[in-house]
C-alpha cells in the first residue's frame, strides 16, 4: 500500500512509538501531535502494524508474545481499497480478558503502591533489585491501585483536602517512580497495567454528568502516566480484568476483602490467582491451587490512609512479589515481605 505525504509522516511516528500499535485509531489521533482526519490515521496504523510485524524477531518462546502485541490480518486485507479498510477497521481494545503472558523468565508483580504516597525508601531497594537481576526480568506487572487518585476520592468527602495535593501532582510524581521502575529494565520486557479501585476513581468520577463534561481536559490514568508511550498493556476493568502468568497463574487485583481472603479467590474462581487489594500478605493453598495475597508498597503513614484504624493497619504488610514462569508454563512465586526496612532476595538483603 503506497501512503500519501500525510500518511507517511504517521507511519513514520508510529514505528518510533510502537506502543501506540496496540491503540485504536482514536486513541492513536488523540496523541498524534497534528490534527488529521482520522481515515489518515487508521490507514497509516495498518500499515505500521503490518510493517512492525515483519520485522520482529519470532523465537520459540517468544510467538505468543508477538501475537499479542500484533493481531494477525487476513490476507484479504491487504487487498481490499482504503475505503474498505477505514470501514472494517475493527476498533477492538488493545488487549484480550486473561491472555496468557508465556515468555520464560521472572516477573515482578507489585500492587498497591498508592503512588504518590508509596513508600520511597523501600522502592529504591526494589530499583536495585531490578538493577541486580535485569538480565533475568522478562516482565513487570503493576498490579492495580498503582495510583492512589486521591484528587478524585469520594471517600474523603466531608474531609479537610491534603495541602498540595492534586491530580497533575499525583499523576507527576507517579509518572517519575513508574520511570524509575522501567529505567534498569531491558527495552523488549513485558509491560502490564491492570487497574485497581483506586484507579477506577477516575471512571466513576467521569461517569457523573457534571464531571463528563470535562472530557479530554481531565487526564485518565493512561494520559497521566504515558503508559502507551511505555509500551504498557492496559486493563481497565479492576474487578474484571486479570492475565496470566505462564499457564496457571492468574494475577488480578483482587476483589475480596475478608480475613481469609486468599482461600475465598480460590474458592470463588478455582484457579491459582496473585491478587493484592487488601494490603495484607496471605498465602493459602489446596493441592496445586493456591492464593497469594501481595501486600502493599504504600507508605501506610501517608495521610490518605487516615481513614484506617491502628487495628486496620497493624494486618498491612509492605511486599510484592516475584513469579518465575519456567520453558513448561508452570509458575514458581516468591513473597518478598518487608521487615525492619529491608528485605531479601536471592540470598542478597536489600536494606531501605
Amino acid at each position: 500500500m503506497v501512503l500519501n505525504k500525510i500518511q507517511k509522516p504517521i507511519y513514520d511516528w508510529l514505528l518510533s512509538k510502537t506502543g501506540y500499535l496496540k491503540c485504536s485509531p482514536k486513541v492513536v489521533a488523540k496523541n498524534y501531535p497534528r490534527k488529521v482526519d482520522v481515515k489518515h490515521i487508521v490507514i497509516a496504523l495498518e500499515q505500521a502494524r503490518i510493517t512492525f510485524k515483519s520485522k520482529e524477531p519470532v523465537k520459540e518462546s517468544s510467538k505468543q508474545l508477538v501475537l499479542r502485541l500484533i493481531k494477525p490480518e487476513s490476507p484479504r486485507r491487504f487487498k481490499i481499497n482504503e475505503n474498505k479498510i477505514i470501514n472494517d477497521f475493527k476498533l477492538s481494545k488493545p488487549t484480550i480478558r486473561g491472555q496468557h503472558y508465556l515468555t520464560p523468565g521472572m516477573h515482578i508483580v507489585i500492587g498497591c503502591a498508592h503512588a504518590p504516597f508509596h513508600l520511597a525508601s523501600a522502592f529504591k531497594a526494589v530499583q536495585q533489585l531490578l538493577n541486580d537481576n535485569k538480565s533475568q526480568i522478562t516482565g513487570l506487572i503493576l498490579a492495580g491501585d498503582f495510583l492512589d487518585m486521591n484528587s478524585l476520592s469520594s471517600h474523603d468527602k466531608g474531609r479537610k483536602p491534603i495541602t498540595g495535593v492534586t491530580l497533575d501532582w499525583e499523576y507527576k510524581e507517579s509518572e517519575m517512580l513508574l520511570n524509575n521502575l522501567l529505567d534498569p529494565l531491558v527495552s523488549n520486557v513485558e509491560k502490564v497495567y491492570i487497574y485497581g479501585n483506586h484507579e477506577d476513581r477516575y471512571n466513576r468520577y467521569m461517569s457523573d454528568i457534571d464531571n463528563s463534561k470535562l472530557g479530554a481536559s481531565l487526564a485518565s490514568p493512561i494520559e497521566g502516566l504515558k503508559l502507551v508511550a511505555k509500551g504498557f498493556d492496559i486493563y481497565e476493568n479492576w474487578k474484571e480484568d486479570f492475565i496470566t502468568l505462564g499457564h496457571h497463574l492468574q494475577v488480578a487485583h483482587g476483589e475480596f476483602y475478608n480475613v481469609h481472603s486468599a482461600k475465598k479467590h480460590i474458592d470463588t474462581y478455582r484457579k491459582s490467582i496473585l491478587y493484592y487489594h487488601t494490603h495484607r500478605v496471605q498465602q493459602y493453598i489446596e493441592g496445586a491451587v493456591g492464593g497469594y495475597n501481595g501486600g502493599s508498597m504504600a507508605d501506610f503513614t501517608a495521610p490518605v490512609f487516615g481513614y484506617a484504624s491502628r487495628a486496620m493497619k497493624n494486618s498491612w504488610l509492605n511486599g510484592f512479589n516475584t513469579v518465575h514462569v519456567d520453558e513448561q508454563g508452570f509458575y514458581h512465586i516468591q513473597q518478598i515481605v518487608c521487615y525492619n526496612n529491608s528485605f531479601v532476595f536471592g540470598n542478597k538483603m536489600y536494606k531501605y
